[in-house]
Order: C-alpha cells, then structure tokens, then sequence
C-alpha cells in the first residue's frame, strides 16, 4: 500500500561517478518543481516526497536502488537515469512492478526503441535523435574525413551505430579514418588524441560524456587538438561550465536545450526562478529536464485524479502536453518518447563565465526520430 500522506517520487541517478555533474542539475531543477508544488498546496493537498539515490552508475546497484524505492519506499512514479545500461535494468523493473519511469538524464535510444513499454517514458532526445542530429550537421560541411572517439558502452555503440548508417545515406562520400573506443572510466586519453592527430581528419565526432569529456578536453587541448581539427562533442552547459574559460572558442557542441539557445519567455523565467534557488547559479538542460519530469508527474496525476491507480497515471503521462521552459512537451503515440529537439553550435566567449553558442541550429524531433514502424519492429526483434 503505497502512503497516502505524500506524492512520492523516487529519483533514479548517481551523485557520485562520472555523470555526477548532470545528474546534479537533474536533481536541483526536481529539487525546484517540488518546492514550487508544495508551496501551491502540493497534488491533492498532500507535498510532494522526493526520494534521491546513488547508483554509482553500477548496474547491480542501480537495480537494488530501484527495487527499494519501488518495494520500500512505496514511490508512485520514478524520474531521473544516470547512465543508459543502468537505466535499461532500472526500466525492467519498472516493467516488471508497474510502476511509471520518466528517464530525464540519460538517453540511448534502446531505452524508448528497443526495451521500450507501456511504463517508460523518455524526455531526453534520444541517442539516435542525436546522432541523426550531428550526421544533419555533418552533411551540411565541406567535411570528406573523420573520427570516432566512443565509450565502449552501450550508449556509444548505439550512437555511432545510428550515425554511421545516417551519414552513409546523406554523405556516402565521407571516410571513416579510425575509431577509438575508450572505457567508460577511463581518464587518460593522451594516446588516443595523438593517434587521431596522425590521422589528420577534417573533424572529430567525440561521444564521450560527463568528466570523461572535461578530462579529455583538457587533455587535448594541451596537444593542440582544437587548433586543427573541428571537434564535436557533447558538450552541454555542465561541461561548460565546468570547464569555464578553458573551453576552447570553435569547438562543435551538441546538447538538449541550454538556456541561451532556447529563446522566449518561459525560458527566462524558470533562470530567474533557478538562479533565486542556487545562488545564481545557471541552469543546464538536465535541470529543465528534472524541472519538466516533476511536474509530468504531478500533472499526470491531476489528470489521472489518483495517486493510488498508478495505470491511470501512466495513461495520463502518455497524453500529456506540458508548458515547459522550452515549449510545448509531449510524448509520442506507442514510442513514449518526447519531442525533444537537439541543438548544435560553435563554441565562442560570452557575457557570462563560460562560453555559449553562435550559429546554433535547432532539430527538432520530427527530422530525427524513427518511424512508428520501425519502433515497432525493433521492440519485437527485441522479445524474441
């Protein structure tokens, strides 16, 4: 019996590891919507129960978390994901017990495509979102060469698997010199930044994340690498920000949604509000994404007029539109993925402490997800 006093929700992430930096951003903008709830009398009169965890991004931990919010802590919903092959068990789960997922932090596209269900719903533009994405970006180059530095995980299979096949239908005449595949917790890359420098490619496509991304950063940019070759990573405000005045002015970045590439209204009010909470701290998109999921859920609830039926919740969650930050949001017909857009810039210097975007194209989430038919079909080579 789940408790009748609050709106539990159970947040799935990592404070500690190499995704930290995005999941604390996740967490704060959660953090923000709840506090916003509750001081409007929470849903149905009752405050709104956050429940953070650390997975570590370890899968057995990430599993033994999510059993615990789902069995003793009696959660209604679960938000959050720190890392994809955590999150593909974590959602397993959610399946197995019922219980609705919002994943808002990570992003391969396996989640929603191939392990997607009834119970899981991802904000995030997906993996293969962002990869149809940079291989948009990459055709409209003069751009004949290149090189892949991955995780060898299964996000950045999944992401260079999706790039590859996009790029060989718009630009069948570029060449793939070499590809590099570091673990996912590794922190030297030297040897891989030299090896691609005697490549000589046009351009880089880096898919590492988090401080695996800021150390190789760093790294590279000590042998010169940005001064040569166009790079392309993603490098959201958390890595900006963390970087500051080291990120390097040219580099390529693609990401979800940073405030100052997504104009309007809303946008500047949920900073004023997200800076007054974290003195002055700026938002990344992780943040509108915790924001966002918190207040899915609450809604999702209103609309089910429940919080006790949870199949009622999560037939709310799959017709909802939401006034967010960033527009309108919804998820999609069977494939419960949002209609994310990805965004892609040139790095340049800023009025703020660290650098922003010039010349950002905004992909909307018609151009780059996947038909409903082939969902359907990737779902079902899945369960055999």
């Amino acid at each position: 019996c789940r408790s009748k006093n609050t709106f539990r929700i159970g947040l799935a992430g990592a404070s500690t590891g190499i995704f930290y930096i995005s999941w604390q951003a996740f967490y704060e903008g959660a953090q923000l919507a709840a506090t916003e709830i509750n001081s409007q009398g929470g849903v149905f009169g009752k405050p709104v129960e956050l429940f953070p965890t650390d997975d570590q991004v370890k899968v057995d931990i990430g599993v033994s978390e999510m059993k615990k919010l789902i069995l003793r802590d009696k959660v209604h919903i679960v938000i959050g994901g720190s890392a994809s092959h955590v999150a593909a068990a974590q959602s397993d789960l959610a399946l197995r017990y019922r219980v609705p997922f919002i994943i808002g932090n990570c992003n391969s596209a396996v989640l929603a495509e191939d392990k997607g269900h009834r119970y899981l719903f991802q904000l995030t533009p997906s993996s293969r979102m962002e990869a149809n994405a940079v291989a948009i970006f990459i055709a409209k180059q003069d751009w004949k060469r290149l090189c892949y530095i991955m995780p060898d995980y299964e996000w950045g299979h999944t992401f260079k698997k999706v790039l590859a096949e996009k790029l060989s239908e718009l630009a069948p005449e570029i060449e793939v010199l070499a590809e590099f595949w570091p673990k996912i917790d590794e922190s030297e890359y030297t040897s891989y930044i030299t090896a691609i420098q005697t490549k000589n490619p046009d351009t880089v496509v880096n898919g590492l994340g988090g401080a695996s991304l800021i150390n190789f950063t760093k790294q590279a940019m000590g042998y010169g690498l940005f001064e040569s070759t166009p790079v392309i990573g993603l490098y959201d405000l958390n890595i900006l920000k963390a970087l500051g005045r080291d990120m390097p002015e040219g580099a390529i970045g693609f990401h979800r949604g940073a405030f100052f590439s997504v104009p309007g209204q809303h946008m500047r009010e949920f900073v004023k509000k997200f800076r007054a909470s974290y003195e002055g701290e700026y938002p990344a998109a992780n943040a509108v994404f915790g924001y966002e999921a918190v207040h899915m859920a609450r809604l999702a609830a209103e609309k089910a007029g429940t919080l006790e039926n949870l199949e009622l919740i999560v037939d709310a969650l799959s017709k909802l539109h939401f006034k967010s930050p960033k527009g309108d949001v919804y998820f999609r017909n069977y494939h419960n993925q949002s209609n994310a857009s990805v965004y892609i810039g040139f790095t340049q210097n800023s009025q703020y402490p660290f650098l922003t975007y010039r010349d950002t194209l905004a992909i909307s989430a018609e151009e780059t997800w996947p038909t409903i038919d082939v969902v359907k079909t990737l779902r079902q080579a899945a369960r055999r």
